[in-house]
């Protein structure tokens, strides 16, 4: 019945698009789109006038009256977090009727048996709620790594956060909240998709195009703004129109004037140690063109990995976030989200890491951004990090070595 609902309103909407001879407004449902950030706790990182995810996600599960659809990769949380909060907010959703669907990694919950199993567990108890632990990209050497989740059909967040409760607090993290009706009906048939296959490695993916509608509307300076919702791995060889990762490429080779490009991990190799060239070949491209690329990720990267593109003028930035003030904390105090920004005009948000198996074996989900205000909303993100005594440049020493250093 719901994928009825969704299915008619999609093509309501395309019905009314046609019938209108001008596009609608950003005071449509269609451009209900926000942007919201995580930012580690003890630093001034915070953009003004952003509301934080934690925030969000309560307000979004406190309105829910029929369904919530969750996809994770992996779940850990600690008591008195902002990630407790969230999953006892989800809990008591179950106790007053709401359906709940989780869907998460197999192999991650097998991995971590005493913490994300022990949680997977307490979950499979809560009132309403079904659980399916996916290995569906596991035969390709992938896995389920995409994270958002659906409310009623109606209301959705997609971003780089994991159910974790570091996520929150202690990460750098991005991501979207949106009503926007052809985006969510989007999401929902990944999700449905991949909850019904979800222990089937031979699924083939049955995701038809045409249900897969940007959302287009025209701002108050009459510019027009459209927001796709793509994935990865490509879900048909012939009609790669819903893979992200073309679109991705494609603004850099479009680029005019500067990308600002971010992820937690830049890996120009593939699993198996073969060379991975095509973002690497891109951004040098646009680079030698006169575009200014500003690529910035975690320090937990290796800097031999962007030798290539520091030789090409590329601007290669590593952030460390200081230690709380708590102590040393695993896995956390670094930066996570993963997007791009393209002459403040295009973007791409998403899941997925800067490697290769990103995109073509594990499951991702992006947004494709045409739209000034949101490019430019992102773009102010990335230049509060940029900016920060937290990034070092990479420069190359004489000895053709990489060395990060502070910039003046």
């Amino acid at each position: 019945m719901r994928n009825i609902e969704l299915l008619l309103r999609l093509l309501l909407l395309m019905l009314n698009l046609g019938a209108c001879a001008s596009l609608p407004d950003s005071t449509d449902p269609v451009a209900n789109i926000q942007l919201v950030e995580t930012f580690p706790a003890e630093t001034e990182l915070g953009t003004a006038g952003l509301v934080k995810a934690e925030a969000q996600w309560m307000d979004m599960i406190s309105r829910a009256r029929r369904t919530i659809d969750i996809s994770q990769f992996y779940v850990q949380t600690i008591p008195h977090s902002s990630l407790d909060r969230v999953l006892k907010s989800l809990e008591a959703a179950g106790a007053r009727g709401i359906q709940i669907r989780f869907l998460i990694d197999e192999a991650f919950v097998k991995k971590y048996p005493n913490d994300t199993g022990k949680t997977v567990e307490s979950i499979k108890k809560w009132p309403k709620t079904e659980v399916r632990m996916t290995n569906r990209w596991t035969k390709a050497g992938g896995i389920q790594h995409a994270k958002y989740f659906i409310i009623d059909g109606q209301d959705a967040f997609l971003g780089s956060q994991n159910f974790d409760w570091r996520a929150l607090d202690h990460i750098k993290e991005l991501g979207f909240r949106f009503r926007s009706p052809p985006l969510v009906a989007s999401l929902q048939a990944v999700f449905n998709d991949d909850w019904d296959k979800a222990l089937n490695q031979e699924a083939i993916q049955e995701l038809d195009p045409k249900f897969f509608q940007p959302a287009i509307w025209r701002d108050q300076l009459g510019q027009l703004n459209k927001v796709a919702l793509k994935l990865s791995p490509n879900p048909d060889a012939n009609r790669p129109g819903l893979w992200d990762f073309p679109d991705i490429l494609q603004m850099i080779q479009e680029s005019k004037s500067k990308i600002r490009l971010t992820a937690m991990m830049y890996r120009p190799i593939w699993g198996d140690k073969r060379a991975w060239l095509e973002m690497e070949t891109a951004l040098m491209d646009a680079q030698k063109r006169g575009v200014k690329v500003q690529f910035m990720v975690d320090n937990r990267n290796r800097p031999k990995e962007f030798k290539a593109l520091i030789e090409a003028g590329v601007e290669v930035g590593f952030v460390k976030i200081p230690q709380h003030s708590s102590g040393q904390i695993p896995y956390a105090r670094l930066i996570h989200a993963k997007y791009m920004v393209v002459d403040d005009q295009k973007a791409w948000l998403g899941t997925s890491n800067l490697e290769a198996d990103h995109f073509y074996y594990c499951r991702n989900v992006s947004l494709i951004i045409d739209s000034p205000k949101l490019a430019t909303d992102m773009a102010s993100v990335f230049d509060r990090y940029w900016s920060s005594p937290y990034l070092a440049l990479l420069r190359l020493e004489s000895s053709s070595k990489l060395k990060a250093r502070e910039e003046p």
